[in-house]
Parts: C-alpha cells; structure tokens; sequence
C-alpha cells in the first residue's frame, strides 16, 4: 500500500502527498488541507498534471518514481524543465496552476515519437503535450482526436515566443499543408490558448484591443481569469504613481471589471452572476454586452468539450446578463 502514495516537503514547509494509482494529490500547509474552489465546488483532492513531451528533439531533465516529479512553482506557474537535443541550457514550460505554492507534483513522460500510445495509468488529471515542430498533421489530428480536453503545445526555440498552442482551422483539410501551417498565424489565436502569457503581451503593450478579444479565441478557466486580474489590479494600483500607467486608468478599470463578471461566470454560482448584473445594467451596458460575448464564447467551448453542465450554466448565465428568463441554477458541483 505503502508504494501507491509519494510524498514530498517542499522547501516552504508544504506537505505534498500524491496518490499515484488515482492520479491525484493533497497539499497540506501546517498540518491542514489546502482547498481550491473548482467548478463552484470547493475540493481538497487536486488532479495530477500530466506534460507529455512528443519527439526525439527533446530530453526530460531528470525522471525518478514513475516519471512522477515535485516541480518549482514560480508566480503562480508550474515550472516543467527540458532540454533540446545539441544544447546545455535547462528550459522550462510554464503552466498556471491555482495554488499558492512553491512545489508541486507533476507526471512528466517523453516518447521518441509524435504518438504517445497508451498513457501512464494515473487518473486523466490536466493532460499537455508537447511537441517539437516537426510534428505531421496526421498526429496533431489523431493526438486531438483522441484527446480532445487536453492541449497541445508545439514548441519552436528559435522564435521569441517559442510555445504555441496548436489551433486547427477550416484549410486545415489540405493536404499539402505541413504540420507547422496548420497553427493559426495571427498573434492573438496562437496565444489565446496560453491566456496568462497572453494578457502579459497585452498589457505590456497597452493593446486594450486585443485584452477585449483574448476570451473569444479559447477555453479559459478560473485559475487563469484570476491572474489576470491580478496583473491588472497591480497595474491599477501603480497608476497613481506612474504616468504611463495613469494615462490607461479607465481602459484598467474596464479590464478589471470584465474579466471580474467573467470570473463569476467561471465560478458557476448563479447568485453572484445576478449581482453583477444588478450592479452594471444601469451605468455600464457595454460593459455587459462585452461580457455576454465573452460567457457567450466560453459556453461553446465547454459544449466542444461535451461538459454540458458547465455549458448548460453559461447559457443561463447569459440570459441572466442578458436580462432574459433563465433556468435557475444555484449551484453546480464540480464534475472534474
């Protein structure tokens, strides 16, 4: 019984307890179970991350115990180091995580080709393949097919922003494109499904613009949504004090309270979906018509993911923002 759990204590003073038969684990923090809130439930049992790097390019760093590893966690991003072929230099992928930590678990397995075939038996958990950019069509296809809630990230080191996220459009049926053509070439759709590095680029940038479209492109979870608005209440507060912040003040202030109404919609409780729109639907109507389209958007990529309860709860929550009759949800418990 012994060899199903591993455990770990991580430089801080955590306690990280993995059950390796169920894909899961426990973070005790002084001897207490750290909580996250998930899919409106709130749950001590946290699912495995599972990175799955494709192609003989890469080399994993270090593997022990199952290829299960205890990874830094940098500013809210689980860091997973690699190496390319030819090279000394440690990278590193970068996924946001919604713990406040300085460690955690992770299952990390390479596999000299672009097919993985059967996965290490340890729960589903938060699936990413990695792949180099020789990566054929047929397997980016076959690898999405098989495994349509996990993401694939295609990773080019000789590009400023070496991870893309592979993103399949209508042309994709031609056959002569190669595997690389078939990531979507504006800026905005390769981040979409990296939204934290996303919002990161944007808002370096000022390009409200863009911050506006970033839900409309892809699936984003509470996690992400949440650091968002922690880059954009750090701007908020710098504002009064640095000038080139000030002069965006409004454009911050109308990025925090989107992506607030969007977290509340991701939070799937209907009751603080009604507050928000008590409080906006005299003043701030664009503000909601944004908002609808974002919740809008993100109903259809849950529905894609055939997680109907999710999607069934965005939809009433856009009749509710909407100010249209609606099904009444209180609560939805998880069903991850």
């Amino acid at each position: 019984m012994q060899d199903d759990y591993l455990e770990q204590v991580s430089p801080s003073g955590l306690v990280l307890r993995v059950n390796i038969r169920h894909g899961t684990f426990l973070i005790f923090k002084e001897g207490q179970p750290v909580s996250v809130n998930r899919g409106g439930g709130i749950s001590q049992i946290h699912p495995l991350t599972h990175v799955y790097f494709l192609g003989a390019g890469f080399s994993i760093v270090s593997q022990s115990y199952g290829s299960i590893n205890f990874f830094e966690v940098d500013r809210g991003f689980l860091k997973i180091p690699f190496l390319i072929q030819g090279t000394s230099d440690v990278r590193h992928i970068r996924i946001p995580v919604p713990f406040e930590v300085d460690m955690l678990p992770a299952l990390v397995v390479q596999y000299k080709t672009y097919w993985p075939g059967p996965l290490p038996a340890v729960g589903d958990g938060r699936r990413f393949f990695v792949a180099d950019p020789e990566i054929d069509r047929q397997s980016i296809v076959r690898i999405k097919g098989r495994y349509p809630r996990a993401r694939l990230m295609i990773y080019r080191p000789d590009e400023p922003a070496a991870i893309k996220i592979e993103q399949q459009s209508e042309g994709d049926r031609a056959q002569n494109k190669r595997a690389i053509d078939l990531i979507e070439k504006s800026e905005a759709s390769m981040l979409a499904l990296n939204p934290i590095f996303a919002a990161r680029v944007y808002l370096r940038q000022f390009d409200w613009k863009r911050m506006a479209s970033l839900p409309l492109y892809g699936k984003v979870d509470l996690a992400d949504v949440k650091q968002v608005i922690s880059f954009l209440t750090a701007m908020e507060s710098k504002a009064k004090t640095v000038s080139e912040l000030a002069a965006h003040k409004d454009a911050i202030l109308e990025s925090l309270d989107l992506f607030d109404g969007l977290a509340r919609a991701l939070n799937f409780e209907m009751p603080p979906v009604k507050k928000y729109f008590k409080t906006k639907k005299k003043k701030k109507r664009q503000i909601l018509q944004t908002l609808v389209s974002w919740v809008e958007a993100q109903m259809r990529f849950y529905a894609k993911d055939e997680n109907s309860r999710k999607s069934d709860f965005l939809r009433d929550a856009v009749q509710i923002l909407k100010n249209e009759s609606f099904s009444r949800i209180e609560f939805m418990p998880s069903d991850d």
